[in-house]
């Protein structure tokens, strides 16, 4: 029996994807934020921009972490992958809040990433 997709939207999708990764990175050591919206738009550069953006809650009225994924993109692995790599984003920003407003230190991501 193939697999049928019980959530209504996309962004349920992501939201559901996100609670089932949250005790993984939680065992890593790694925070996730609770207050996480999801988009399933245009990133920032438009059509040629980047899979997915993760924005600060600085960028949202009511303070929400913001995550956006290309419109254009279909495959359900190719997105868990976007949604993972934005997460991580957020979870090094949390561990190391002092670097959130400056250059991403790559090796210090990396060190996330590959945990």
């Amino acid at each position: 029996m193939k697999n049928v997709n019980v959530h209504t939207t996309r962004e349920a999708w992501l939201r559901a994807g996100t609670n089932e990764l949250l005790p993984y990175f939680a065992s890593l050591g790694y925070a996730l934020p609770d207050n996480i919206r999801y988009a399933i738009s245009f990133t920032s550069g438009g059509k040629r921009g980047m899979e997915g953006e993760c924005w600060p809650p600085e960028a949202s009225a009511d303070r929400h972490f913001e995550i956006i994924i290309k419109a254009d993109r279909e495959d359900p692995i190719e997105i868990l992958g976007i949604l993972v790599h934005q997460l991580i984003h957020y979870a090094y920003i949390r561990i190391m809040p002092s670097l959130a407003q400056k250059p991403l230190n790559l090796l210090m991501f990396q060190r996330c990433c590959s945990a």
